[in-house]
């Protein structure tokens, strides 16, 4: 790093913490005043045409014609000044449900044992949520209310005209009902088979060098198009259901307007109302059943943003389920295993049955066994990225990590995944993991540390480097590298390798094991999920995860025998640490 060019710090957000509940209740307040109102101003309408027909015309006074048409125009800027509010409070509620939201919905993601879903669907259902509000889709419902006092008005005006207005009201009520009953389902089969276009498209654009290189192209294509007939399908059913409601409502209103129209015109002609009763009479019962008919038009984005807050307030419980949790000072590197099964995540698949274990600090330990045995799933548990069974307990330096605040454990955890995938953001960023008070100091010292200085100054912008998307312009042993230095960053107590010198040269490999010993030396644990021989040979315990069960022993007594056929050693234990299988 030279003195012109350093390390660009991350800018931190803004604090956002919000009580969705009290705030939210404000603005439901400010927008119902709104509604008053609009409603009111709704009403500038039939009236002046009351004026007209029944006073102006007979009267001839033209004078009057312009006061009231003045009166009128001004009546009706203030209602596109109402209106605009409104929907600017839709808008702003829209922003504060996502902020008060987001920080749940991602600790929910973060919390919980869900690694094969993606935190993009419940963002996208986030967003839906905010675009509903935002896109004043809620309008109606705070119009609907109103639909007694038009209808009233209506019946003020005569009682004929206000029990056909009425009739009218609940049968598009019951089309509006029977509407949501018939395309629900439909609607529902569409949106989740939009989300497996979704989820398709997502994999192929993650795996492109995979497809081209084995000839996948056309049959995911076919596959591609599969999927997207079934959605397209779903949708077009959901579409012609929705389409049917749409056009009976509409029609319906259509045939009441002409009927009120045309029995106004009766009762005019019976003299028992006045000719601009028939015109306004119109206008009301327009008014009352609008919100009813925009429901019915709209009924998809209701749909979608009530499914979608019901996958929110879902996510919300798993993380109000999750027991209270405190930050703790960096704990001694001791780890402490007590009855941990070894399970598939989200399926009662076990893998390793529930064993015991205690590991001193300033160790070096390698988990070995065969493919598919839950090295990395055991790293998982160990690091607390994946959340244990309950009737088990995994301690840092005698502290449970159930009852650490995983924001906080964080700071004392190095972790490397299998898969390598670094985050959108600079090097020096992704090193730091993004704290917004990063060290410049620790990042070098971190990638100093784990031999990848040198790679990393030879970027374009060195530290400043973009990571961009797919971490193109990366080869995969330098996206290791970072993702070791990343894990270094800070000097944690407990570091979780998942077959760290996969993509490593023989010159990284080196530094790599230097570093780890430089670890150890400083009192940090390292646990190891590996194969290679050359960090077994530095390892202090051996982990053999073998037949569903979990030994221990020490690296020479496994690299005396034949490693790859794991025959059983008489030596399970070591003076440094003991597993226990009940």
């Amino acid at each position: 790093m030279n003195e012109t060019n350093p390390i660009r710090p991350l800018q931190s957000p803004r604090n956002k913490s919000v009580d969705l509940k009290s705030g939210l209740a404000s603005y439901v307040g400010v927008a119902l005043i709104f509604s008053v109102f609009i409603n009111l101003l709704l009403l500038v309408s039939p009236i002046y045409m009351l004026q007209v027909y029944d006073r102006i015309l007979t009267s001839g006074s033209v004078d009057t014609l312009i006061w009231i048409t003045v009166i009128a125009l001004f009546l009706l800027s203030m209602y596109a000044v109402v209106e605009a509010g409104r929907r600017r409070v839709f808008a702003l509620a829209g922003e504060y449900v996502e902020q008060a939201l987001n920080s749940g919905v991602f600790d929910a993601y973060l919390r919980g044992n869900r690694s094969k879903e993606s935190i993009a669907s419940d963002v996208s259902a986030l967003q839906r949520i905010q675009h509903m509000l935002q896109g004043s889709g809620l309008s109606p419902f705070f119009d609907a209310p109103f639909i007694p006092f038009y209808l009233g008005i209506l019946y003020w005006v005569h009682p004929t005209l206000g029990l056909v207005a009425i009739g009218g009201a609940i049968l598009l009520f019951a089309v509006a009902l029977i509407g949501r009953t018939v395309s629900q389902d439909a609607y529902e089969q569409a949106l989740n088979e939009d989300r497996n276009v979704g989820d398709l498209v997502q994999g192929i654009s993650r795996q492109r060098a995979t497809i081209v290189a084995m000839g996948m192209g056309e049959r995911l294509r076919d596959a591609y198009r599969a999927t997207k007939d079934t959605a397209l399908e779903k949708g077009l059913e959901a579409s012609r259901l929705n389409g049917v409601t749409a056009g009976l409502s509409r029609s319906i209103r259509q045939i009441l307007q002409v009927a009120i129209l045309g029995l106004g015109g009766y009762l005019a002609v019976q003299q028992q109302v006045s000719a601009g009763a028939i015109v306004a009479g119109s206008i009301l019962m327009g008014r009352a059943l609008a919100p009813i008919d925009q429901i019915v038009q709209g009924w998809r984005n209701i749909v979608s943003a009530a499914n979608a807050w019901a996958l929110v307030k879902h996510r919300l419980q798993e993380t109000a389920d999750v027991h209270h949790v405190m930050d703790f000072e960096r704990p001694e590197s001791q780890l402490e295993i007590r009855n941990l099964t070894v399970s598939i995540p989200g399926t009662d698949t076990v893998l390793v049955h529930p064993f015991s274990a205690v590991f001193e600090e300033a160790s070096i330990v390698s988990i070995f066994g065969r493919n598919g045995c839950g090295k990395t799933t055991l790293l998982n548990l160990l690091s607390g990225a994946v959340e244990s069974d309950p009737k088990s307990e995994i301690l840092f330096g005698g502290s449970p990590i159930r009852e650490w605040a995983y924001s906080d454990r964080g700071r004392h955890v190095g972790y490397l995944p299998q898969t390598i995938d670094l985050l959108p953001g600079t090097v020096a960023e992704n090193i730091a993991r993004f704290d917004p008070h990063l060290s410049e100091e620790a990042i070098i010292h971190a990638a100093r540390l784990c031999g990848a200085d040198d790679m990393i100054r030879g970027l374009p912008r060195g530290y400043n480097t973009i990571v961009e998307a797919g971490m193109r312009g990366l080869s995969a042993g330098q996206a290791q590298q970072i993702g070791i230095a990343r894990a270094f960053y800070g000097s944690p107590a407990f570091l979780f390798l998942d077959e760290p010198t996969s993509n490593l040269d023989t010159s990284a490999i080196s530094s790599f094991i230097d570093a780890l010993q430089r670890l150890k030396a400083a009192g940090s644990s390292v646990f190891l999920s590996t194969h290679d021989i050359r960090l077994l040979r530095i390892s202090d315990q051996l982990l053999i995860l073998r037949n569903q069960m979990a030994s221990v022993t020490d690296a020479d007594t496994l690299l005396a025998q034949n490693v790859p056929s794991l025959r059983p050693t008489p030596k399970q234990s070591s003076p440094r640490s003991a597993v226990t299988n009940p």
